[in-house]
């Protein structure tokens, strides 16, 4: 793969963090792979089902997006993105741990830097079109 650290997970049935269920991973690294388990409720999240996390049409989806990276719909959906955004803050060298590469993504969803970034695609998007 010719990467120096990835993460290899399965979480209660999905390919991606969520606080429905604890994860069981395998981290690979230069010096090999290290199985682990990530309990969502150990870094502070509260757990939910696979229905919280449910969306809708495209545009109801685009909607929540927006909520959830702009900073104004804690909860879930938010958790979850945190939960993947931190992970991957940590694969990246970003964040010395998953938690704090979830405090991380949180503090910037807070703020609205993740929609500022999508707003600013966008609109380059928009231009070629």
């Amino acid at each position: 793969l010719h990467v120096e650290r990835a993460m290899v997970l399965h979480c209660g049935g999905l390919d991606e963090l969520a606080p429905t269920a604890t994860a069981v991973v395998a981290e690979v690294t230069p010096s090999g792979v290290t199985k682990m388990m990530i309990d969502p409720l150990e870094l502070g999240f509260k757990r939910c089902t696979i229905e919280d996390l449910k969306g809708g049409d495209a545009e109801e989806n685009a909607k929540l997006l927006r909520e959830v990276i702009g900073g104004t719909k804690p909860g879930p959906l938010q958790d979850t993105v945190a939960l993947n955004a931190g992970a991957a803050l940590y694969v990246a060298g970003l964040a010395s741990s998953i938690q704090q590469g979830c405090e991380m993504a949180i503090s910037s969803m807070k703020r609205g830097k993740p929609l500022e970034t999508l707003s600013r695609w966008v609109e380059a998007c928009s231009s070629f079109a």
